[in-house]
């Protein structure tokens, strides 16, 4: 695609799929006529995506983290009675 862009003196315009960054592209793509466009990452709705996620991820884990401990508390309190 960015060959069939480059033709006749068009540009193809390259989006990241990365936050950060433009990884390997410009060493993939030597020769070629391509423009970086910016990423997903500076709208600032990616910004409330992953604090969501990080909200989500610190639920779960607590909930876990308590659900380990209940089985524990359950399984020494059990031990301790025999």
């Amino acid at each position: 695609m960015i060959e069939e862009a480059s033709r006749d003196g068009g540009t193809a315009i390259l989006v990241p799929e990365r936050t950060t960054g433009q990884g390997h592209a410009d060493d993939l793509l030597e020769g070629m006529s391509y423009r970086y466009a910016t990423g997903f990452a500076p709208h600032p709705n990616f910004l409330k995506w992953v604090e969501g996620q990080i909200e989500k991820g610190k639920v779960g884990l607590r909930d876990k983290v308590k659900a380990a401990g209940e089985s524990a508390g359950a399984h020494l309190l059990a031990s301790s009675m025999k």
